[in-house]
């Protein structure tokens, strides 16, 4: 049997998400990638667990309850980006500016979920929000070919970070199975 898959992340306020929506819609044509990211699954992933049993599932709870991070934070969107070959990257990408906070929580959360005894992905944190999956034309991709992204907000207050489990044969795909509020206790 398979399990699903795993992971904790930051969920974007729903006003960003809705922006964002448009955003992808309007962008389609001009920017062919294969899949664009339902605007509910928008996310900054902050550890990766992969497939767990539901006592995995249980411990990763029980460890995010106990190891409560610090205060809420801000985030702010800053331009977009591609990982892969820039001329035909596999992912198109929203970055976040940098942040202290954020670095710690993740570090946080990710030396928790090591402690518990999973096996997470080494490459330097790299916080941006997945828009879209793999370039899907013959000629090459162009970030002048990116439209202007207007946002009525770019930064939001971070006070809580979600469980999600994937269902990979449904959009969106991510399922909230637990939330934990930064509570700085």
């Amino acid at each position: 049997m398979i399990r699903p898959n795993y992971f904790l992340a930051i969920q974007l306020p729903k006003q960003l998400k809705e922006e964002l929506r448009v955003f992808a819609e309007q962008s389609e044509e001009l920017l062919a990638f294969k899949r664009w990211v339902h605007y509910d699954d928008l996310h900054i992933t902050l550890a990766f667990l992969g497939g767990c049993s539901e006592e995995q599932v249980e411990q990763v709870i029980t460890t995010c309850k106990q190891h409560a991070f610090n205060e809420p934070y801000h985030l702010t969107v800053s331009g977009f980006g591609t990982f892969g070959r820039p001329n035909h990257p596999r992912i198109f990408w929203l970055g976040i500016e940098k942040s202290q906070q954020l670095n710690r929580h993740r570090q946080h959360v990710f030396s928790a979920m090591e402690e518990i005894g999973f096996s997470l992905d080494q490459r330097p944190f790299s916080p941006h929000i997945t828009m879209a999956r793999k370039w899907n034309e013959t000629f090459p991709f162009s970030a002048n070919d990116i439209p202007s992204l207007q946002l009525s907000e770019k930064c939001w207050l971070v006070e809580e970070y979600v469980l999600y489990k994937t269902h990979m044969n449904k959009r969106p795909s991510y399922e909230v199975v637990e939330r934990f509020p930064l509570t700085g206790v």
